[in-house]
């Protein structure tokens, strides 16, 4: 009897050295360089929403995956700070992470990264000073912050789709992306900028703004903005004005009044405008070098010539109330061109 029960006890101790045996051999199967457990990193619960908040990293890794979920509890941020500087070369953020906090993995060797559909807020600087040479966006996104991918070795992006969110201080629904976010890369293909993005904004006063003149019924069509350096900030290379505009709106492509000078004036290199064109607005392309224009007809490109110069006497304006009155009479110069053209 006791030999059974010493025969019986010593498979007991083989079933668990095996059970043992196989988790570790799981475990370093990432190699002794991934940060991939529970215990790798440091962590607070949120109560709203519920949650864990990856803070920190315990010990030296090269390699970070972050798990979906720590416990029973979903892991849905990567706090401020929490990768900074730990010489990473790679991450893998889980899906479930909703939001990437301010400096998250800034000061790493990273160079590629994949943004799981369910982050919908990238905070600033998140993946700044890396050597980050592909971005995949996997879903959509409601804010990507001031230089969250700068100083990286990006060349083009494709953005993902923007969701709409409501911004109760304008009392509508927006979604932004400030293009100072890769300020500092060697950008010299296409940037590919959604549809559903109704604000694009550049050193604080640069705003690309595609408003509610334009139908929106077509989701698959971009704006594409070619070769923009981000470093000098105000060179576009060129700006295709998609085929189904046919009017530009104020600001569309301009620099604000109040912050209008020779160093903030934008210099667009091409500008290739649509053939259905009716109508420019004053202010459309406020204090904007326009070097070369490229018009589908002689009618868009008569009304480019009428509208260009001006635009351009208006910039010159420095009082207020003779620009506004100046403004006045080329916007009903400009509404008599439209009314024209419709006939």
């Amino acid at each position: 009897m006791k030999k059974g029960f010493v025969v019986v006890g010593f498979l007991w101790v083989l079933f668990f050295s095996a059970c043992a045996s196989t988790g570790n051999s799981a475990g370093e199967g990432y190699g002794p360089g991934v940060a991939h457990l529970p215990r790798h990193f440091t962590r607070e619960r949120m109560i709203y929403p519920s949650g864990i908040r990856i803070t920190g990293l315990r010990g030296e890794f090269t390699s970070v995956i972050i798990p979906s979920m720590i416990g029973n509890r979903p892991v849905i941020e990567i706090g401020s700070g929490a990768f900074r500087g730990k010489n990473l070369t790679e991450v893998t953020i889980s899906d479930g992470v909703n939001l990437i906090g301010e400096r998250a993995f800034e000061n790493n060797a990273i160079t590629e990264v994949t943004i799981p559909g369910s982050v919908t807020i990238i905070r600033e600087n998140a993946f700044a000073n890396n050597s980050i040479t592909q971005i995949t966006f996997s879903g959509t996104i409601n804010k990507i912050e001031n230089r969250a991918f700068a100083d990286n070795m990006l060349t083009s992006i494709a953005l993902p789709a923007f969701i709409q969110a409501w911004d109760s201080r304008r009392n509508t629904y927006y979604s932004r992306l400030v293009v100072d976010a890769f300020e500092g890369n060697p950008l010299n293909g296409p940037i590919d900028i959604p549809r559903s993005l109704d604000r694009l904004g550049v050193s604080a006063a640069l705003y690309i703004i595609i408003d509610g003149k334009i139908d929106y019924s077509n989701e698959e069509q971009t704006i594409t903005l070619l070769a923009y350096n981000a470093v000098q900030r105000t060179i576009i290379q060129r700006i295709t004005i998609p085929s189904y505009i046919n009017e530009i709106p104020v600001t569309a492509i301009a620099v604000d009044f109040h912050a209008g000078t020779a160093q903030s004036r934008i210099t667009l290199n091409e500008l290739i405008l649509p053939e259905n064109l009716l109508y420019i607005e004053p202010g459309a392309f406020a204090f904007c070098n326009v070097r070369n224009v490229d018009a589908p007809n002689e009618a868009v490109l008569a009304l480019w010539q009428e509208y260009y110069p001006l635009q351009q006497e208006l910039d010159a304006i420095g009082d207020i109330r003779a620009r506004n009155e100046a403004s006045q009479r080329m916007l009903d110069h400009m509404e008599n061109l439209r009314q024209g053209m419709s006939r």
